[in-house]
């Protein structure tokens, strides 16, 4: 299991305004150090539940299925009626969640300081 987001991705979070103190490993390349995300700040960084236009709270869901990870934001209505508002899937699960941060972060859910 992947435990780190690619100097890349890492990138593309503090250029869309994620804190560099966010990121905990510095990975040193050539003359180059760089920032990286890890697993653990990405859960860190996402908020566990959102409210949308409707008052409705949407909570962080992660699971395992068709050999794959799935992050949802999802209420439940009652046992058999619910809502999803967004949903990433990926077989890596660093990479699902960095879909999510991108999602909540261009629909305004993520503090950027």
């Amino acid at each position: 299991m992947k435990q780190q987001l690619t100097v890349e991705q890492s990138s593309e979070l503090i250029k869309r305004g994620i804190a560099r103190s966010k990121a905990s490993e510095f990975s040193q390349w050539e003359q180059h150090g760089s920032l990286i995300f890890t697993l653990s700040d990405l859960l860190e960084i996402l908020p566990k539940s959102i409210r949308n236009s409707i008052p409705w709270i949407y909570g962080l869901n992660i699971s395992w299925h068709d050999n794959k990870w799935n992050v949802v934001y999802i209420t439940w209505f009652d046992t058999t009626r619910y809502n999803v508002i967004h949903a990433c899937s990926s077989v890596e699960l660093i990479d699902a969640l960095y879909q999510f941060v991108v999602w909540c972060l261009d629909n305004g859910y993520i503090n950027k300081t």
